[in-house]
């Protein structure tokens, strides 16, 4: 699926290249999703809940709670003492639009730890390491989007200057087409506690610090929101205590074509460079009535067997 662009995006590369083609793909059904359904009675919307004893997951509409359940805690012991968010509840949120479906999270912390969430991030050298290994895919998805196929090409016809100023627009580079370090670490910014928490969460943090190509811009504010023409993206308050979620309607629950987020749950890991890690994480869906689909939801080192007994994977 072709990214989404953003307003300053957008912005700069039509200032300078008015003639840069820009084609977004339409988003297509793959099929009906397979898992569960919240149940046949009354307030079964109210009740579906996603424990990953499995990798997908139809919800019948309504809020959809997505847990660890106790029995995967019990087994995992020491691996889980250190996990912040034990759970997260999606709820539809209603949008005038026929292209964009949007949920409400609701994310429930393990006392104590929405501090640690809040206060995670990178250093400036981490960042920067990140920069560089991103760097390769977000040259090529620029010069793409500009109409070149490479930076050699880009340069011969544009000159290093006007390439230079018109690639940084999208990822800092230097003439020789290589990732402008400097630039990195003058723009570096160890992130506010909304944007941290977000980035825990495995969604766009601050502006230029979301480490994201598709999102350099990170999270809006909810006032950013425009019901009647809604951009994709995620909206969040200025303690991330509300956040909405923006993705293309699905086609099914099953729609891989319309899930454009990873949700994690995380945890403090001392072996990542970063300090946190993410103990489970799932990608999700939402159609025009409200029916929210769970894709490819998988627990780091466990997985249930045949009979929903918890076992190392």
């Amino acid at each position: 699926m072709t990214p989404s662009t953003t307003a300053r995006r957008a912005t700069a590369l039509a200032a300078l290249v008015l003639s840069a083609p820009l084609v977004l793909s339409a988003c297509g059904g793959s099929g009906d999703a397979a898992g569960e359904t919240g149940g046949d009675g009354p307030d079964a919307a109210q009740e579906a809940v996603y424990e990953f004893t499995q990798p997908t997951y139809t919800s019948a509409g309504g809020a959809l709670d997505v847990r660890i359940p106790d029995a995967l805690q019990e087994v995992a012991g020491a691996d889980f003492d250190e996990l912040w968010v034990s759970g997260m509840t999606m709820t539809p949120h209603e949008l005038e639009s026929a292209d964009r479906c949007a949920v409400d999270l609701d994310v429930s912390y393990v006392e104590g730890s929405k501090v640690a969430a809040g206060t995670a991030g990178e250093t400036e050298d981490e960042h920067v390491a990140a920069a560089q290994e991103s760097f390769d895919g977000e040259l090529q998805y620029g010069l793409e989007l500009i109409g070149y196929a490479s930076w050699d090409d880009m340069v011969a016809e544009k000159g290093v200057q006007e390439s230079v100023e018109l690639m940084s627009q999208i990822v800092p580079v230097t003439p020789e087409g290589t990732l402008d370090e400097d630039a990195v670490r003058a723009n570096f910014d160890g992130g506010t506690q909304r944007g941290t928490t977000l980035k825990a969460l495995g969604l766009p943090g601050d502006p230029d610090t979301s480490g994201t190509a598709r999102y350099p811009d990170g999270a809006l504010g909810l006032d950013a929101l425009d019901p009647s023409s809604p951009e994709t993206g995620v909206y969040a308050s200025d303690d991330a205590s509300q956040i909405t979620i923006v993705q293309p309607c699905a086609s099914s629950t099953s729609d891989e074509d319309a899930a454009e987020f990873t949700l994690e749950f995380p945890r403090t890991d001392e072996d990542e460079t970063s300090g946190v890690d993410d103990a489970a994480s799932f990608t999700f869906t939402v159609m025009k009535s409200g029916e929210i689909g769970i894709l490819d939801g998988e627990v780091d080192g466990y997985q249930a067997d045949a009979n929903g007994d918890w076992i190392a994977s």
